[in-house]
C-alpha cells in the first residue's frame, strides 16, 4: 500500500464498515459531549504525530495530513477499540523512535513509509498494554501492507527503540494533562 493514500484507504472503509459491538464507546448512552471530546482527542493527538513526523520527514506533509491522521485514529478507536492512553503511547513510542533513530545517525522514517510506520505504532503500542490483541495479520488485512513488511518494520521499530517499551512518567503525563484540559475545557463550555 501507498502511504499517501491511507486517509483515502480509510474513508471508504470508514463509509462502508459499521461496528457493531458491546464495546463502551457504542452504547446508546453515548452523548454528544463524549463524541466532541474523542474527535478532540483525535485532532490532538494527530497533530502531536503529524508535528513529530514533519520534523523528522522533509515532504511528510506531502504524504500524509493531519485529518488523515485523525481518520486512522478514529477507524482503529471504532475497529479495533483503541483507547486514548494506547494513542498517547503510540506518541511517547514516535518520540522515542525519532530521538534514538537521531542518535544513531540513521534516517529510516521517510515519505513512503509513514503510514507503514503509524500502524507499527498502533501495534506496539496495543501489544505494550493488552492481555489480547490482534494479529500483526489483522492490520496487514485492514491496510493492505503485506504481512512481512508490516513484520520487518515492527522489527526494525524494536530495534531503533533497543526493545524498551517502558515510557518514562514525565512523558506519559505531559501528552495525558494535555488531554485532560480538552477535557475539561469541554466540560467547563
Amino acid at each position: 500500500m501507498k502511504d499517501s493514500r491511507l486517509g483515502t484507504n480509510l474513508e471508504k472503509k470508514y463509509k462502508i464498515k459499521k461496528v457493531e459491538s458491546t464495546h463502551p464507546k457504542s452504547l446508546p448512552e453515548k452523548t454528544s459531549a463524549f463524541l466532541g471530546f474523542e474527535n478532540q482527542c483525535q485532532q490532538l493527538l494527530a497533530h502531536k504525530l503529524f508535528d513529530i513526523l514533519e520534523g523528522v520527514v522533509a515532504g511528510a506533509s506531502e504524504a500524509i495530513s493531519i485529518s488523515g491522521i485523525a481518520l486512522f485514529l478514529k477507524y482503529l478507536w471504532h475497529r479495533a477499540y483503541m483507547i486514548v492512553e494506547e494513542d498517547i503511547i503510540a506518541v511517547a513510542f514516535l518520540e522515542k523512535f525519532v530521538r534514538n533513530q537521531t542518535a544513531r545517525r540513521v534516517q529510516i522514517l521517510n515519505t513512503k513509509n509513514i503510514g507503514t510506520m503509524l500502524v507499527v505504532l498502533v501495534i506496539v503500542a496495543m501489544k505494550s498494554c493488552r492481555d489480547k490483541v490482534c494479529l500483526n495479520n489483522f492490520y496487514a488485512d485492514e491496510f493492505q501492507i503485506p504481512s512481512a513488511v508490516l513484520n520487518q518494520s515492527e522489527t526494525t521499530f524494536m530495534k531503533i527503540i533497543k526493545n524498551e517499551l517502558y515510557i518514562g512518567y514525565s512523558d506519559y503525563s505531559q501528552l495525558f494533562n494535555e488531554i485532560m484540559k480538552v477535557k475539561d475545557n469541554k466540560i467547563t463550555n
